[in-house]
């Protein structure tokens, strides 16, 4: 839908809810006032005996009732909620809208007359509008209505209907009798109310005192949770608004004297008074429930006499407590083991207790609490990392969890609160192996759609005269197909590398498959290009060569050819895989059926012929997914592929017979006969499992033995150049070493000089540094900004109190104050960046926040020149060199300064970056100097020797480039060899003729650093050979079936179920104690090691941890 469109759609669909709930509102509370309203009658017309008329009752029951028609009836249908009102509803509960909402409805109008404003971007308002749409996609209309009315008004009408079926049901002659009376007139019941006056038996009144109350003071002790202070209200009108649990001490004068006085609350507890002088009377009452409390009096003669003053109780809500979860990089799969990392915040009014997280997990409720507060908080954040490990997870688990707080109210017990909830599924590894292995037979099919058309139309294209261009047509085929291939290709890649243990060489196979996909479609596309530009600017001739558009073609050929022999190679034995997976699984099935046929013929708790019948379905149900899923395997792929005789072999068709058999022996009791025939099944599977073996060991090998032979005697040869490498290292380490160890005893005072005079700058540039942070800080102008950013500060807070306050009245529907207040604080908070503005120091304020960093990098510069660390030093500066000019770039460059500001930090920073030029200078001329005294220091012996390494270095780099050409070639012949080892080979190449030219300079350091990174490539490919010498393993090799090279989680089979050997029979050897002592030699060179100097670029640190002791 177009975002314009959906808008708007968006916002019909809440106006309409909220319109349905107001109508439905109500209806609910003009029929509760109906049944109140008719129930009030009955009861006045059962107290006076008669109705008297009509119309006080209705005066009284109508104009409630003509209120409701008009708040939820006439006035929904005669004034509309407003779009705006409707999206400030959505922009509220979701700030991170960022006013988007509002400012998408406001200029989509626009659209519609483009040339009235043409200062407004067109683009810029269809952006706004798309990225809203793509905002409010993830969430649904009826989020954003709030239905708590709706409850509550629901819950009245309940309670109206659940009280006149009480009183149907206890008291039905009530409702008739007050029905009678309804229509009875007040002369039918003259002589009865005569009579009873005549009575003698009638008891004579006594009349009541009026009584006054005068003076009345509040005093509220707060539960003891809120911490809050009592307070006193006087003088009072006796209304009480407080918390559940808090007691209320009320003192009061009554007028004229009385005897005693009690609080009747909710005309159900008394509580007495106790007199605090000779007029005033004290008590107190614990606020329970909402309802009012009257003051009782008793006179000197004992009669109590209720006083008709009603003082109001009204509770205070002790608010939920608030929390809002964040995650890290939420995801809708994770890992069973995988760890999330969530941050959250909460704040309640009076403190918070308890933070938990709620799980469910498939439908079961798991809590974890987080969080305990020992000392409870207003405000709280923290952190936390949830291990999916401690749970019992399972693959395709699906979990729903938030976060729950809980405050500190011991009163009615702990509000609770809730955040927003989120949801991921454990990640099901066997059904996305499935979903992988369905994703590369669409590649093959592609691949060999793209072989089809290239070999027929390639034949007829050669045979045809012509130039170039008789190959444009096939090229654009090309090209746009082999986008799709490719795509799918990525797509395996990125779902394989997710799944653990995933054979390595299968990555390679995609990788080079998309690798050369990739470059033939660049040169196909630069074909065409060279097609469409004539030659010199002129027509192209048609004789012209074609013969670089038949080797591009003829590349292409090769390179699916030998794509699609290994990617079915790789799918036939993935396939296989599953189904020896699911054999294991129908193995075990079957010997846990056998041994409860056992258990019934040993009259060992036997089970139930459904439980049995059950173990049955269950094989039944395996077995009818090996066979599809040999179906599968032995469809459309060609015989030099997979042996399909093996397979054809199987009798599957005897297998599910033979179950059916022994489910109607168990079904007549037959158990004895039932154990034979699964014994025969039990043997008929082991035939199953060889013959399933034999199908998979006569499967084409991945890589076969003769690549696996070069890759032997490529590691061989690797390891001896490793070996000759570090002999070459050692001796070019030993020169360098014995040169350093002479420059360092000659340049002793010198190095000592030269880091104090690096000091005494470093120290200046802090001077400098410090005055101008003071300079800051105790500026007017300063000083000024800084009230107006916290006046900023606060103006925000107020500013999302009012657009709270404003979403709450326009629900209500009287919003236009609120509506005000939220302009004028809008106006207010532009008001103070105006200001901030005219005050032209925004960008020394940024520069005054920098210089705290900047003044930790000095001191530790000066730290490392007390140290005498020349590396460190040098490190360090070359970081905050470029800070300083940076710095004084920015300052330059902004516009509207204040003049005094920015002449005092123009001429500082500018003194600063001349001290900096100095310390440069200082470190660039040590160095030279250093560097060239070295070179001075090689004796011709020296040179001789080095000139003798860079010879041999020379001859190991064509051994090298043997090694990477060799590795080139075995990765065209087969994809599954990963082009890495090519490519690490030819840096090392690369590395070695670096190390050779720096010998026959000579240049001692050099050569020591190129000939270190050539012996760190020898490694990192002797480590990827290794891997891929394991991976090629054949499985009984192994000793098992979880090679890295298979995809399929089947295990090694019991030698007794027919199966290869689970494991080998061998004699173990236990280590001695004494095997895990370190050899003596090594003990001694860490003893002689720790007695010689600390080498120099370990020892500020060695200072730092010495120093911390100290500390």
């Amino acid at each position: 839908m177009e975002p314009r469109a959906y808008i708007n759609h968006f916002i019909r669909q809440i106006k309409k809810g909220r319109s349905q709930d107001q109508v439905l509102m109500g209806v609910f509370h003009l029929l509760s006032w109906l049944g109140i309203s008719l129930f009030l009658a009955i009861c006045f017309s059962n107290l006076i005996g008669f109705a008297q008329d009509f119309q006080p009752y209705l005066a009284i029951a109508l104009p409630p009732a003509l209120w409701i028609l008009y708040r939820y009836f006439f006035r929904e249908l005669f004034s509309e909620f407003p779009d705006h009102s409707a999206a400030l509803l959505i922009e509220t509960q979701h700030p991170e809208l960022n006013n988007d909402l509002l400012s998408s409805l406001q200029l989509q109008v626009k659209l519609d007359s483009p040339e009235s404003d043409k200062a407004t971007s067109l683009a810029f308002i269809r952006q706004l509008l798309a990225k809203t749409q793509l905002a409010l996609q993830q969430w649904k209309p009826e989020d954003f209505l709030d239905r708590s009315d709706t409850l509550r008004s629901t819950k009245i009408l309940m309670g109206v209907a659940g009280l006149w079926l009480v009183l149907i049901i206890s008291a039905p002659d009530y409702l008739t009798q007050g029905y009678a009376n309804w229509f009875r007139s007040s002369d039918d019941l003259a002589d009865v109310v005569i009579s009873a006056n005549e009575s003698p038996s009638a008891p004579i009144p006594v009349p009541e005192k009026v009584y006054t109350i005068e003076e009345m003071s509040l005093r509220f002790q707060f539960p003891a949770y809120t911490k809050k202070q009592s307070e006193t209200e006087s003088p009072s009108d006796g209304s009480v608004t407080a918390l559940p649990g808090t007691e209320v001490v009320l003192t009061a004068k009554i007028f004229p004297h009385v005897q005693g006085a009690e609080l009747i609350v909710n005309e159900e507890d008394p509580y007495s008074m106790q007199p605090a002088n000779e007029e005033s009377f004290t008590g107190s009452f614990l606020v329970r429930k909402k309802g009012f409390y009257q003051i009782q009096v008793r006179d000197e003669n004992g009669h109590r006499q209720l006083l008709p003053q009603k003082f109001s109780i009204e509770l205070e809500k002790d608010r939920a407590p608030y929390i809002m979860l964040f995650l890290s990089n939420p995801q809708p799969v994770y890992f069973d083991n995988d760890k999330i990392k969530m941050f959250y915040e909460s704040n309640d009014d009076y403190g918070i207790a308890q933070v938990d997280l709620v799980a469910h997990i498939n439908g079961e409720i798991v809590r974890n609490t987080i969080k305990k507060l020992s000392v409870p908080e207003k405000e709280y954040k923290d952190n936390y990392l949830w291990d999916l490990a401690t749970l019992d997870l399972h693959s395709g688990d699906e979990v729903q969890y938030y976060l729950e707080v809980k405050d500190i109210d011991n009163v009615q017990g702990p509000n609770l609160g809730q955040s927003e909830s989120y949801r991921f599924t454990i990640f099901d590894s066997q059904k996305e192996r499935q979903d992988i292995i369905a994703l590369q037979d669409h590649l093959i099919e592609s691949l060999i759609a793209l072989l089809a058309d290239n070999l027929v139309t390639g034949v007829a294209l050669n045979q045809q005269v012509g130039g170039p261009e008789k190959w444009k047509k096939l090229f654009i085929s090309n090209t746009d197909h082999m986008v799709e291939s490719i795509g799918i290709a990525q797509t395996i890649l990125e779902r394989s590398q997710v799944i653990e243990g995933f054979p390595q060489s299968y990555l390679n196979l995609m990788a080079n498959l998309i690798s050369g996909l990739t470059e033939l479609r660049q040169e196909h596309i630069r074909a065409l290009t060279d097609m469409r530009q004539p030659l010199n600017n002129k027509p192209t001739p048609i004789s012209l060569d074609d013969s670089l558009h038949r080797s591009l073609h003829s590349r292409l050929v090769a390179q699916l050819e030998r794509d699609i022999l290994f990617l079915i190679k790789m799918t036939n034995r993935q396939k296989m895989e599953q189904v020896m997976d699911l054999e294991n699984q129908l193995e075990e099935l079957t010997e846990a059926l056998k041994e409860e046929f056992q258990n019934i013929l040993d009259k060992k708790s036997p089970p139930s012929p459904s439980e049995l019948n059950s173990q049955l379905d269950e094989i039944r149900k395996t077995l009818q997914k090996i066979m599809d899923q040999l179906a599968k395997q032995t469809q459309s792929r060609p015989d030099e592929f997979l042996n399909k005789n093996a397979i054809e072999h199987l009798k599957m068709e005897k297998l599910s017979a033979a179950l059916d058999r022994i489910s109607d022996l168990a079904k007549d009791g037959k158990m004895e006969e039932a154990m034979k025939e699964l014994e025969e099944l039990t043997r008929d599977l082991q035939t199953m499992s060889h013959q399933l073996e034999q199908a998979r060991n006569e499967m084409d090998e991945m890589i076969d033995q003769k690549i696996m032979k070069q890759l032997e005697e490529s590691f061989n040869q690797i390891e001896s150049l490793e070996k000759k490498q570090k002999e070459l290292l050692d001796q070019t380490s030993d020169i360098n070493q014995e040169l350093r160890k002479a420059q360092s005893e000659s340049f002793s005072k010198e190095m000592d000089t030269f880091f104090e005079e690096l000091r005494q700058l470093v120290e200046q540039i802090q001077t400098l540094l410090k005055e101008d942070k003071d300079y800051l800080s105790l500026h007017p102008t300063i000083k000024k900004l800084d009230d107006l950013l916290d006046e900023k500060a606060l103006t925000e807070e107020k500013l999302k109190s009012v657009q709270q306050k404003t979403l709450d009245a326009e629900l209500k529907g009287n919003s236009e104050e609120h509506f005000k207040q939220l302009r004028e604080t809008r106006h207010a908070y532009s008001e103070i960046e105006r200001e901030i503005d005219s005050l032209r120091v925004r960008s020394f304020e940024q520069f005054r926040k920098s210089l705290p960093s900047i003044q930790k990098q000095y001191e530790t510069l000066e730290e490392l020149a007390r140290l005498s660390d020349l590396n460190e030093f040098n490190r360090e500066f070359q970081n905050i060199y470029p800070e300083i000019y940076r710095q004084e770039s920015n300052l330059r460059s902004s516009r509207n300064r204040k003049e005094d500001i920015a002449d005092r930090l123009d001429k500082d920073l500018k003194e600063v970056s001349r001290l900096n030029s100095e310390i440069s200078k200082k470190l660039g001329t040590l160095g030279r100097a250093m560097k060239e005294n070295f070179q001075s220091r090689l004796t011709p012996e020296n040179k001789s020797q080095m000139e003798e390494m860079a010879q041999r270095q020379q001859g190991m780099r064509k051994d090298t480039d043997d090694i990477a050409k060799r590795f080139a070639e075995m990765n065209r012949d087969n994809p599954t060899i990963p082009p890495e080892l090519a490519r690490q080979m030819e840096q090392t190449s690369r590395d070695m003729k670096q190390t050779s030219d720096d010998l026959k300079e000579p240049d001692v350091n050099s050569s020591v650093s190129s000939g270190r990174k050539a012996l760190n490539g020898l490694k990192k490919t002797k480590e990827m050979l290794e891997e891929m010498k394991k991976g090629g393993e054949e499985p009984g090799k192994q000793g098992g079936r979880n090679s890295p090279m298979k995809l399929g989680t089947g295990r090694a089979k019991d030698q007794q179920r027919g199966g290869s050997p689970r494991m080998e029979k061998e004699k173990v050897l236990l280590p001695s104690e004494d095997q895990y002592k370190a050899p003596q030699e090594f003990r001694e060179d860490i003893m002689d090691a720790m007695k010689k100097f600390t080498p120099q670029s370990y020892e500020r640190r060695v200072m730092e941890y010495y120093k911390e002791l100290v500390k």
